[in-house]
C-alpha cells in the first residue's frame, strides 16, 4: 500500500474515532473499533455496585473527564497558564454534568465540546513564544481542533481530543484549503520550529517539525455489573510526522543546474555562428561558387527543462526540493521496519537515530540518480532541438545566386542526416551525394564537440559540475541530522499509569531538551477519563 493510502486510512480511522456522533456513544466500552492501536484495561478497583442491575441508571456514580489539544511546556513554560489552550473538563457529582470553561458547547447528555480555534491559540503565543508552535489550520470553515468529555452519572466518562470539522470529519489542509502561514506546509496539523526550541544548537536553523492530524481517546466505564471490575479503553492515531531540513548545500545543488543551463544556451548561441562559418566555407566551393548571407536558428527551451529537473525528488522516504533547498523525511516510512507511527505499545519511544545515516545517504542517492537524468533529459532535448541553416551562394561567373537551406534537428546533425534543398528543390544525383557525404558530416562534427563530446562539450560539462556539489550535501546534511536526533524525542500512545482511577493517554509527546529547565515537553491530543466512583455503599 502506499504512503498516500495508507495516510489515508488513517485519517479515515481517526474521523471515526473522533467524530461528535461517534463519541457521543463511546462510553459503551463494548463497542468495536478498527483501530489497531487501541488498548483495553481491566481496572482493578473495589467500586461498588449497588441499587437496580442496570448501567443506564443516572444518578449512582460521580465522574469526570476532560480533554486538551495542546498541553506541556515549550522553553520551560507551562502551557497550563495560556488559557486559550485549556481544553475542556467536565465533572458531574451524580446530579448533572457541568463544564469548565463555562463557554464550552453542549453536545449531548453530560458531554460538552470546545473548539481550541486557531487564531485563539496562536495569538496566546504570539509574544515569547511567536513561532515555535504554529497550528496553521484557520478559518470557520475548516472547523477547530476539537475536545470533547463527557462524564456521565450512569458510570460512564469519555474524552477525546483532535483535529475534526464541525461534523466530525479530518480537516487535513490540502491545495484546495492552504494552510497559514504560507511557510507551513499544507497538511499539517502543527508545525514546531526546533531552532527556536534549541537556540544554542545552531545546525537545528531552518529545522521543523510538521505534525499531521492527531486524536486520543479514553474512556472508563465504572458500571460492570458481572464482574464489579471496571474498564477503560485508550486509542490514538498520528497521520503524519514530517521533519523539515532546509540545506542551503540543497539548494545550490538547484541552482548550479540552473547556471549550467544558462551555460549551455550560451553554447548553443555561439553554436550557430559556427555552423554558419562551417556552412559557407563547405557549401561554396561545392557548389562552385562564393557563398555570401548566412543564417542559423536553432529552436530550444531549456527554461523549460530547468523546471522538469527541478520538480523535488523522492524515494517514498526521503524528499528533495531543489529549488528551495529542503529535504523532508517521513519518519512514518522511516520508522516501517518497527511498525510506523501507529499501532504501539504505550509509550513507545520513536528510534530517530537512523536518521544519522539513513537520510545523507538516501539524499546522496536520490541527487545521484538525478544527475544521471539531468544529462539523459539534457541531452535529449538537445537532440530534439530543430536547426535550419540557410546560406546564399553566388556563382563564379554570370548567373543567379543560388539558397541553399538545411533542415534538421541537433542529433539529426550529428547522425549525418537532414533535408537540404537549392532554391526550392531537393538536390538529385552526385549533387546530392556530395552535399550527403560532405556537408552534413562537417556540420554534425562542429555540433557534436560543441555539446556532446567528453570532457569539454556542454553536456558533460554540466555532470562536471554537479558533481562536486553534489558531494558537498551529505557532509551539510550529517550534523543537521545528528543535531536532531540529540535533542529530539518523539514518543507515541503515551499513557500515564493509572492513578486515583484516571485514565490519562496522548497521542503524541514531543521532547525538546526536554530533562533541561528550560526545555520543552509538548503532548498533542491529550484525553483523560476519570475517575468514576460509586455513590451507593
Amino acid at each position: 500500500m502506499s504512503r498516500r493510502a495508507v495516510t489515508a486510512v488513517v485519517a479515515t480511522t481517526l474521523a471515526a474515532l473522533l467524530s461528535v456522533a461517534h463519541l457521543g456513544t463511546l462510553g459503551d466500552i463494548a463497542e468495536t473499533t478498527d483501530a489497531s492501536w487501541v488498548d483495553r484495561e481491566m481496572v482493578q478497583s473495589s467500586l461498588s455496585v449497588g441499587g437496580p442491575l442496570s448501567c443506564a441508571t443516572l444518578g449512582r456514580y460521580r465522574s469526570a473527564s476532560q480533554a486538551r489539544m495542546t498541553t506541556g511546556r515549550l522553553l520551560g513554560r507551562d502551557l497550563s497558564t495560556v488559557v486559550d489552550v485549556a481544553g475542556v473538563s467536565v465533572t458531574n457529582p451524580g446530579t448533572g454534568a457541568s463544564a469548565v470553561p463555562a463557554t464550552t458547547t453542549p453536545v449531548g447528555a453530560d458531554a460538552f465540546r470546545n473548539n481550541l480555534t486557531i487564531t485563539a491559540l496562536n495569538t496566546a503565543l504570539s509574544t515569547d513564544l511567536s513561532g515555535v508552535l504554529t497550528l496553521p489550520l484557520a478559518g470557520t470553515n475548516l472547523g477547530a481542533y476539537a475536545q470533547y468529555a463527557r462524564a456521565g452519572s450512569e458510570g460512564k466518562a469519555v474524552a477525546a481530543a483532535g483535529l475534526i470539522s464541525d461534523t466530525g470529519a479530518l480537516a487535513l489542509g490540502s491545495a484546495a484549503t492552504p494552510a497559514t502561514p504560507a511557510s507551513t506546509p499544507a497538511g499539517d496539523a502543527a508545525s514546531i520550529d526546533l531552532a527556536k526550541l534549541a537556540p544554542a544548537t545552531v545546525a537545528l536553523a531552518g529545522v521543523n517539525l510538521g505534525v499531521g492530524a492527531v486524536g486520543a481517546r479514553a474512556a472508563l466505564q465504572g458500571c460492570q455489573l458481572s464482574s464489579n471490575v471496571p474498564s477503560a479503553e485508550r486509542s490514538y492515531g498520528i497521520a503524519s510526522l514530517n521533519l523539515r531540513a532546509s540545506v542551503p548545500a540543497v539548494k545550490t545543488v538547484g541552482t548550479t543546474l540552473t547556471t549550467q543551463l544558462g551555460a549551455v544556451s550560451t553554447t548553443v548561441d555561439g553554436l550557430k555562428t559556427t555552423l554558419q562559418s562551417t556552412l559557407k566555407n563547405v557549401v561554396g566551393p561545392l557548389l562552385g561558387g562564393t557563398a555570401g548571407t548566412s543564417t542559423a536558428n536553432i529552436t530550444l527551451d531549456l527554461a523549460a527543462l530547468n523546471t522538469e529537473l527541478l520538480t523535488p525528488l523522492s524515494d517514498g522516504m526521503v524528499t528533495v526540493d531543489l529549488r528551495n533547498g529542503l529535504v523532508t523525511v517521513d519518519v512514518a516510512e522511516l520508522l516501517s521496519g518497527s511498525g510506523g507511527l501507529n499501532g504501539q505499545a504505550p509509550n513507545t519511544q520513536l528510534l530517530l537515530t537512523t536518521l544519522n545515516t539513513t537520510v545523507p545517504n538516501r539524499v546522496t542517492a536520490l541527487l545521484n540518480t538525478w544527475k544521471t537524468q539531468v544529462q539523459q533529459r539534457l541531452t535529449a532535448v538537445l537532440n530534439a532541438a530543430a536547426v535550419e541553416l540557410r546560406v546564399t551562394v553566388a556563382p563564379l561567373g554570370l548567373g543567379t545566386p543560388k539558397i541553399v537551406v538545411i533542415n534538421s534537428t541537433l542529433g539529426g546533425l550529428v547522425q549525418g542526416t537532414g533535408t537540404t534543398s537549392i532554391d526550392g528543390a531537393a538536390p538529385a544525383g552526385g549533387l546530392l551525394s556530395i552535399l550527403t557525404s560532405s556537408l552534413l558530416p562537417a556540420l554534425g562534427a562542429v555540433v557534436n564537440t560543441a555539446l556532446f563530446a567528453a570532457p569539454a562539450g556542454a553536456v558533460p560539462a554540466v555532470a562536471s559540475a554537479l558533481t562536486p556539489v553534489i558531494a558537498a550535501v551529505a557532509p551539510a546534511l550529517t550534523p543537521v541530522m545528528a543535531a536532531v536526533t540529540s535533542v529530539l524525542t518523539l514518543t507515541v500512545n503515551v499513557q500515564d499509569s493509572p492513578a486515583s482511577g484516571v485514565h490519562r493517554v496522548s497521542a503524541l509527546r514531543i521532547g525538546v531538551l526536554a530533562s533541561t529547565a528550560a526545555g520543552s515537553e509538548l503532548r498533542l491530543a491529550t484525553a483523560v477519563a476519570g475517575p468514576v466512583t460509586s455513590l451507593t455503599p
